[in-house]
């Protein structure tokens, strides 16, 4: 069987991915032989499993009930073996926060049989990802972030190190089954990652159902800024969710830009040679260089 795993980042497209598999999940079974698990789910993404090797007996949608980690991925197995499925796709973004000690536990649970693996990884240049991903955890109710920007990023640099992170998936993997991509839809078909990621595991599109709705939606720099101060007050999930959508309704920025110009070219500096390092994995590190002459503090 194939087994595919696609690892994140956060903020590359994968909540649209996910949600998109989710879907089209009867779909992919009749048509395409292609099983998108529902054991592990949580959300739209496979995060109780990710959860599970790591060990956690805790997350930020409260207490993870978790008897044994191998549960969800031996039922997905068979299910899929059921369902006559010759793929099947996990999905999460914790992934990518992995030890390679963790990575070895799921290679040896996939690797049952003559199970083929192939991990997918979308990665972004870091100063546009650090910023969606402050934003998320200012907007998003289990991290209400309070924090400014120039606090957060000094905690970063381990995660938004790629190669470091990419070479312990390949070290157990092998580095001819790691797909890597540069999360930037200006290089997708139609600017759609999800079709990327078709491309990517073969799914035909075609029959496919596409949902226009906009995932995980930034706020703009002044909703950011008062929801950050309101996080402080530790309002309700729901009212907290429903000043999110009104914040959101009355600023519709193309993009909230938290980095000035030099501050960016300094957080961005150390990253290069780290950068360069992912050619490897077939990227071409120029599409995660800064081009100073052209972004202006806006990219």
């Amino acid at each position: 069987m194939n087994i595919i795993v696609h690892i994140g980042w956060h903020k590359t497209g994968t909540t649209g991915i996910q949600v998109f598999l989710k879907n089209n999940e009867k779909r992919l079974i009749d048509e395409h032989k292609i099983y998108y698990p529902t054991e592990g789910l949580i959300g739209c993404g496979h995060h109780k499993i990710a959860w599970a090797l790591r060990g956690l007996e805790n997350s930020p949608w409260g207490k993870i009930n978790i008897t044994d980690e191998t549960a969800h991925i031996l039922q997905a197995i068979e299910s899929a073996k059921k369902l006559h499925c010759q793929s099947l796709v996990f999905s999460s973004e914790e992934f990518c926060t992995f030890s390679e000690s963790e990575i070895i536990k799921l290679n040896n649970m996939l690797n049952v049989g003559n199970n083929k693996v192939t991990i997918i990884a979308y990665v972004r240049r870091q100063d546009s990802l650090i910023e969606s991903s402050y934003n998320m955890e200012v907007k998003w109710w289990g991290s209400r972030l309070t924090e400014e920007f120039n606090d957060y990023i000094k905690n970063k640099s381990p995660f938004i190190k790629y190669d470091i992170i990419l070479d312990s998936w390949a070290n157990v993997f092998g580095l001819e089954n790691i797909k890597v991509r540069v999360f930037d839809t200006n290089y997708m078909p139609k600017n759609d990652v999800r079709l990327d990621f078709c491309a990517l595991t073969r799914i035909e599109p075609d029959n496919l159902f596409f949902d226009n709705k906009v995932s995980n939606k930034s706020l703009g720099p002044k909703g950011l800024a008062i929801l950050r101060k309101l996080n402080r007050l530790k309002i309700h999930r729901k009212l907290h969710e429903k000043i999110v959508a009104i914040l959101q309704i009355f600023e519709k920025p193309s993009k909230c830009v938290l980095f000035d110009q030099p501050q960016r070219i300094e957080f961005m500096e150390p990253l290069n040679d780290s950068n360069r390092n992912l050619a490897k994995f077939s990227i071409n590190p120029d599409l995660l260089a800064l081009k100073v002459d052209s972004d202006n503090g806006k990219k």
